[in-house]
């Protein structure tokens, strides 16, 4: 290709040079240095060479080019190292474009926070802790020993929290009220089909947790009318909702302010992340929130997304302050987001330690 370059720089210069008398309307003088330097003349026209054939591409490269991509793709999917092995047997690479190994190349680092793209996006429950127990240390199941009755989203077992679930004690009490902290703290509704209530969520972790808690005795009914309803062994439970504030990527958690029916009593139903939770519960140092914590470090190891629970109750002259505050904020035109982060700010603290949970993200 050098030598094409080459020898059609030396004719153009010939050329030129022969032919400058009779190309006025180029404006070239015979007294300016391309007029009088050969060399000269000849190195610039080989740069236009340069140039004019950079973007010229033989079809016969091009053709080469598609076979060696595509015989890189075929090794690609023959490649044992790049199957990905299921119960189901191993499922080999498939490659979808003859890019493929031109982008694979580009590739230095790789990020990943595991949901959707690297899992089937399914949550399942597999942990929590709640008066000052960890529970969920039992074998798992797996997809094929599943019982087709057992409730979907959830992969606990443990004969203790079973037992202890059944007494009549202080831990007991704490474990109910885990429980039903999961049944209430959500966005989701119901769905009846036949005799079965169904859950629909626009989080796959709101379904974990509510299927858990419906696994061990505490069954959210549905919302009607501005009133949740859950039944807790057998005995139905109204809370009518305030207000809500919702979870977001910058507050890491979401509340829920909810009145019991019976006793009229006000709470702040809370679950988040626990960088954001650990700090605003009213006794940080508790020997329960450290056992918690090494719990959460624990699932996390795993590749576990943890949640901590909270919960704060109200007197009802407190209640109607934050709530009309609230109100305020969500109303307002101008800096609405800010304003309800301000609020909650004053809402969400000095929180009582719930429990924490863990779900597997497969």
């Amino acid at each position: 290709i050098n030598a094409e370059y080459m020898g059609a720089a030396l004719y153009v210069t010939i050329w030129f040079r022969a032919n400058l008398d009779f190309i006025p309307y180029l404006a070239f003088s015979t007294d300016s240095k391309i007029g009088r330097s050969f060399i000269f003349t000849f190195l610039v026209r080989f740069g236009n060479w340069i140039l004019i054939f950079t973007n010229f591409i033989p079809i016969s490269l091009l053709v080469s080019l598609e076979m060696v991509k595509f015989a890189q793709a075929n090794l690609i999917m023959a490649d044992e190292k790049m199957e990905a092995k299921t119960e189901g047997g191993n499922i080999s690479a498939n490659v979808q474009t003859s890019s493929l190994n031109e982008e694979l190349g580009q590739v230095k680092y790789i990020f990943t926070d595991k949901t959707g793209t690297l899992t089937m996006n399914k949550m399942e429950f597999r942990y929590i802790f709640a008066a000052d127990e960890s529970y969920g240390e039992g074998d798992l199941v797996n997809d094929k020993s599943r019982s087709p009755d057992e409730l979907p989203n959830v992969n606990f077992t443990d004969e203790d929290f079973a037992r202890t679930l059944s007494e009549t004690s202080e831990k007991a009490s704490k474990l109910k009220d885990a429980l039903i902290h999961l049944s209430l703290c959500h966005t989701a509704i119901t769905e009846k089909k036949e005799a079965e209530t169904e859950y629909n969520a626009s989080s796959q972790d709101e379904l974990a947790f509510l299927y858990f808690a419906k696994k061990y005795g505490a069954v959210f009914e549905g919302k009607a009318n501005e009133v949740m309803t859950i039944t807790v062994d057998g005995k139905s439970m109204g809370h009518r909702v305030l207000d809500q504030i919702e979870f977001n990527s910058d507050r890491k958690r979401m509340s829920i302010i909810l009145q019991n029916e019976t006793t009229g009593k006000i709470s702040l139903y809370i679950k988040g992340a626990d960088s954001v939770m650990f700090p605003r519960l009213k006794d940080q140092n508790s020997s329960s929130a450290k056992r918690a914590g090494e719990a959460l470090h624990r699932y996390s190891v795993q590749g576990l997304r943890t949640l901590v629970l909270g919960i704060r109750h109200f007197e009802k002259s407190e209640a109607d302050e934050y709530l009309s505050l609230l109100r305020d904020a969500k109303a307002s035109i101008e800096g609405r987001v800010e304003k309800i982060n301000e609020v909650a700010e004053k809402i969400e603290r000095d929180l009582e330690f719930v429990g924490a949970t863990a779900i597997e993200d497969r």
